[in-house]
């Protein structure tokens, strides 16, 4: 059991997000739900919001999307190869980058890299989601 928790919550950086030309920019320690309500709201910036935002709607239930970070999820993703992550396999096929921060600075990296990453010191900060257009057939 660890000796200190720290509530991440109360990290600017973790809980925030950007709305930018080329996607949206969203921290690590906010709720799925939250992460939800961002695709909806910026659904206009890219046709792939909506789509992204249904997927993540059928996680879990809504009690755990209330409470559970998507930052969390892709670190049980990280540390246990035998738990499905659903954010992990949408956002990879989305092309979301995650910027990782350590002391020894920051980086940027896609999904499939991040699992080849030791975590240890290291925290996942945000995960920029890019503008897409929804194939249509």
């Amino acid at each position: 059991m660890p000796d200190v928790y720290v509530n991440i919550a109360g990290i600017p950086e973790l809980v925030a997000h950007t709305v930018k030309k080329d996607g949206l920019v969203v921290g690590a320690a906010l709720s799925i739900s939250t992460l939800i309500g961002l695709l909806e709201t910026n659904g206009a910036l890219s046709a792939s919001y909506a789509v992204l935002a249904r997927h993540l709607s059928q996680i879990a239930n809504k009690p755990v999307r209330n409470m559970a970070s998507w930052g969390g999820n892709l670190m049980l993703a990280h540390d246990h190869t035998d738990f499905p992550s659903d954010i992990f396999t949408i956002m990879a096929a989305a092309g979301a980058l995650l910027t990782v921060a350590s002391s020894a600075g920051t980086l940027q990296l896609n999904l499939f890299e991040f699992l080849q990453q030791d975590m240890t010191g290291r925290v996942i900060v945000n995960m920029s989601i890019p503008v897409l257009a929804v194939s249509k057939k």
